[in-house]
């Protein structure tokens, strides 16, 4: 323990020592380049003395940075290339040294390709250190947006404002991508870095070499959190290279561990504050408003005009909802209704969203028959007495609806019962039924997705 703190000890002033060679190195190409242009004498010694101190102060650089990969903080395959290209560039300073130095004399122009090759090699040298000190894209973070977007590495970042909520799951698309891209190179199944692996909730559970790494329901108590929110100056920071979780991506974390951890839920199934929708919407641009369920339906096939004529003899109205989708409202226009009509419906069945067949002597027997407009989110069968609470058993299979009138229909507070099946359902309308406002207050009580009215 004693002889690795010394070594991060020392290996810390790798960071301070790598600018004298850069400097001596600089400094010698400068003055020979400024004496060829301008034709002065200059003794060749001033020129190797500067590649001499260049080659010993690089020495005691690549001696303190191999010091510095001890301390078990750097992941070998970032930091690999650094390194042997920094013992590279040592090899380059003393070939550079020999020829500055008239010892050796290889060609005609190796004075100005040695000095091209080291300038290079520390161009790269150096950006690599920058990229593992300071996270990748340090150079680029501030250019002007259009050559920055030009430069900067992608983050592995995947944006949902085109998803649904219920598509979108709390560990595997939220939390797992900022583990990616801030933890899992040191945490994976290769590397496990004081024994952690980060890839699933089960691996994280189990926790590594300081034992458990995440407690459910206590974000305080969880190493994961507070290795992140320390100070970055603090040994046991997290991550110890590269860019640090912002601030948004720590509090959803922190969401995370402290409500929803032992599950992998969708979105579409929990109950958020606004300012948890306001943290989603901006790490992952997630639209937590509902969308109106016909944009779900934009690649229905083609209908044909004409076909919608044998609605028209059957007494049914009809209307596209818009010009960007193949959706229809239909409204039945007759005194009575009957099964042979109802079944007329049957071949635009996924085109019906929004169905009206008000005051037609409908029955329940009828309403089996539209049980299979799966799509259909507006259900309007007002003024139909023959509707009692058996015929609202036939509507279950209608998955998506999401409004029901039922004003001046025969139900009663039976109809509770088959309501709260009804998943998608949210307004219901029941003015002159025979339900009792006692029910109706303690329906809507104890069911908050949904609202039954008794006025229109």
């Amino acid at each position: 323990m004693f002889s690795i703190e010394i070594s991060t000890f020392l290996g810390r002033f790798h960071p301070l020592i790598v600018h004298f060679p850069i400097g001596f190195i600089f400094l010698g190409i400068l003055i020979e380049t400024y004496t060829n242009i301008i034709k002065l004498r200059i003794h060749r010694k001033v020129i190797a003395f500067c590649w001499m101190m260049g080659l010993i102060t690089s020495i005691f650089a690549v001696i303190f940075g191999w010091l510095l990969t001890l301390n078990g903080y750097y992941i070998e395959n970032q930091i690999s290339l650094h390194k042997w290209s920094g013992v590279f560039l040592l090899f380059l300073t003393f070939i550079g040294w020999l020829i500055k130095s008239n010892i050796l004399n290889l060609f005609k122009k190796q004075d100005f390709f040695i000095n091209f090759l080291v300038i290079l090699t520390l161009v790269i040298v150096g950006h690599q250190g920058a990229n593992i000190t300071h996270g990748k894209n340090y150079l680029y973070e501030y250019l002007p947006s259009n050559i920055n977007n030009f430069f900067q590495e992608k983050k592995n970042v995947k944006y949902y404002e085109n998803s649904e909520i219920d598509s979108i799951k709390i560990f595997t698309d939220l939390i797992l991508p900022v583990f990616e891209n801030k933890c899992i190179d040191c945490h994976n199944q290769n590397i496990k870095s004081g024994g952690l692996n980060m890839l699933t909730i089960k691996d994280i559970k189990n926790g590594g070499l300081s034992g458990k790494s995440i407690i459910a329901g206590n974000s305080s108590k969880s190493l994961i959190f507070q290795r992140a929110t320390l100070s970055q100056d603090n040994k046991k920071f997290m991550p110890p290279t590269g860019i640090p979780l912002t601030y948004d991506e720590i509090n959803l974390i922190k969401w995370w561990i402290d409500k929803y951890l032992n599950s992998d839920l969708k979105l579409s199934e929990l109950k958020l504050s606004g300012e948890e929708k306001s943290l989603l919407e901006k790490l992952y641009k997630i639209n937590m408003n509902p969308k109106p369920y016909y944009e779900k339906l934009k690649d229905l096939p083609k209908i044909n005009i004409d076909e919608l004529e044998v609605l028209e003899k059957s007494e049914f109205k009809w209307n596209f909802i818009s010009d960007n989708y193949e959706l229809l409202e239909i409204k039945f226009t007759g005194k009575k209704i009957d099964d042979e009509k109802i079944l007329k419906l049957k071949k635009f069945s996924n085109h019906i969203v929004s169905l009206s067949m008000t005051n037609c002597k409908l029955t329940n027997d009828n309403l089996q028959k539209i049980s299979d407009l799966y799509n259909l989110v507006n259900l309007d069968i007002n003024n139909n007495s023959n509707i009692s609470d058996d015929g609202i058993k036939f509507l279950k299979n209608l998955e998506n609806l999401e409004k029901i009138n039922l004003y001046g229909t025969n139900v009663s507070n039976l109809i509770f019962e088959n309501l709260v099946e009804f998943k998608k359902l949210k307004k219901i309308y029941l003015w002159k039924t025979n339900v009792t406002k006692n029910e109706v207050d303690k329906f809507n009580l104890e069911n908050s997705d949904k609202q039954i009215f008794l006025g229109i």
